[in-house]
């Protein structure tokens, strides 16, 4: 969230309609009050099927939700695609500094959201920014990938 860093940070098995609502249940009212804009409720989402499902749709309807809804793989439109991006490449830069070579699933859990989690806010911020530039380079491309 604008302003805010990362706000939420969850790992799940598989998701799926029935997981996406029930963690629409336990994280949407705290996420959107912890959110830099309490008042909006504007949902993103990528088309993803456990996204788009009728369970999936009636929760997030239930909470007030504008959707705001962009092509499946579309990391150009999608703000946290950029996120996930610089929070992979920083779990391959720690591995190399740090040495590691083997880690138990729970380790690799706990250092991916650490990273994740200390991502700082003023690089989401910036993420965010420049949304209205990408979306007028994107109908200049045609839809074609960019730089981002």
């Amino acid at each position: 969230s604008y302003g805010c860093g990362v706000i939420n940070c969850e790992q799940y098995e598989k998701m799926s309609g029935e997981f996406f609502k029930s963690y629409v249940r336990k994280n949407f009212e705290n996420m959107f009050i912890n959110s830099c804009n309490p008042s909006s409720k504007l949902f993103l989402q990528d088309g993803d099927p456990s996204q788009n499902c009728k369970a999936a749709q009636k929760i997030w309807q239930s909470y007030g939700c504008a959707l705001l809804q962009i092509p499946a793989r579309s990391p150009d439109m999608n703000p946290i695609e950029n996120v996930f991006n610089i929070g992979e490449s920083k779990l391959r830069e720690q591995a190399v500094r740090k040495n590691i070579t083997k880690e138990t699933f729970d380790q690799f859990v706990v250092r991916a959201r650490d990273i994740l989690m200390s991502t700082p806010i003023t690089v989401i911020d910036k993420i965010i920014d420049t949304m209205p530039k990408r979306m007028k380079m994107i109908i200049q491309k045609k839809g074609g990938r960019l730089k981002y």
